[in-house]
């Protein structure tokens, strides 16, 4: 696909100018089935979808749209979800992970023992570790790739080393159910750029810094 970058009129809202903007010169009725959509939230695609809508009826035609997802969503549309943990899957493994391990044995991510490991500890550092994933995900990254730059200070190093390593046991407690990681799929479909079906054009509506796993994905 060639890139072609189009400066908006900053004083419409966002949803109408981009409508329009697909809209014009194209044939009726309106198909954007092969197109992408990407908008910046899930509340701007709504948007986007009405305007659309709106404005083809305005023109006595129909409208038929593709995708409209966020960057993150936009790599893994095709994937089946069967299979893949839901949130509250993913929690129950990193809980179980932590009421399992020796905590002195990841000194580098836990200094300081916890004062007391029961339940709500487990819950909130479980949360808090798949958020962290998330979170470099959505840069491309894993925590392993981090505990490998050179440039960290070893203290740093060895905070990412000991993620890394409860990442495996979270990812082997997943997989001891028949169950996969849905960042870990997540990352995989960016590197392997696999486009959704029948996708001939993708389009960044109002999306000025996307997440750099999605750019992956869509330059690959």
């Amino acid at each position: 696909m060639t890139p072609e970058r189009i400066w908006l009129d900053p004083g419409t809202p966002l949803a109408e100018v981009v409508a329009r903007r697909l809209l014009a010169g194209r044939s009726r009725p309106y198909d954007f089935r092969s197109t992408l959509i990407v908008v910046p939230t899930l509340n701007a695609g709504r948007r986007l979808r009405y305007a659309l809508a709106r404005f083809a009826a305005e023109s006595g035609a129909g409208v038929l749209t593709g995708p409209v997802v966020t960057p993150v969503q936009s790599m893994t549309l095709d994937v089946n979800r069967a299979g893949i943990a839901d949130p509250q899957q993913s929690i129950a493994a990193w809980v179980t992970v932590l009421e399992k391990i020796a905590i002195e044995n990841f000194s580098g991510l836990f200094p300081l023992p916890a004062a007391r490991r029961d339940p709500a500890w487990t819950l909130k550092t479980g949360k808090l570790l798949q958020q962290l994933r998330r979170t470099l995900a959505e840069g491309g990254w894993r925590p392993a790739d981090l505990a490998d730059l050179e440039s960290l200070p070893l203290s740093e190093k060895r905070r990412w080393k000991d993620v890394s390593a409860l990442e495996r046991l979270y990812l082997a407690t997943l997989t001891s159910h028949g169950l996969a990681d849905d960042i870990a799929v997540l990352l995989r479909h960016a590197e392997e750029a696999i486009p959704p079906a029948g996708i001939q054009r993708v389009v960044l509506a109002g999306v000025p810094d996307p997440a750099p796993v999605s750019i992956r994905g869509w330059t690959a």
